[in-house]
């Protein structure tokens, strides 16, 4: 039996009950999250805070 890997992060969202999506992605220079949202095709301003 395989157990499911979390970040610490997935746990507070299941905890609190938020809906996520999963993804996964290569990655041989990690740069900022900017570059990985472009990367994964989201506008970088969806993971900013509203206020």
């Amino acid at each position: 039996m395989s157990k499911e890997l979390k970040t610490n992060a997935m746990r507070m969202l299941d905890k609190l009950k938020i809906s996520y999506e999963f993804q996964t992605y290569e990655c041989e220079n990690f740069e900022d999250g900017v570059q990985i949202a472009k990367m994964l095709g989201h506008p970088p301003t969806l993971f900013t805070k509203p206020w």
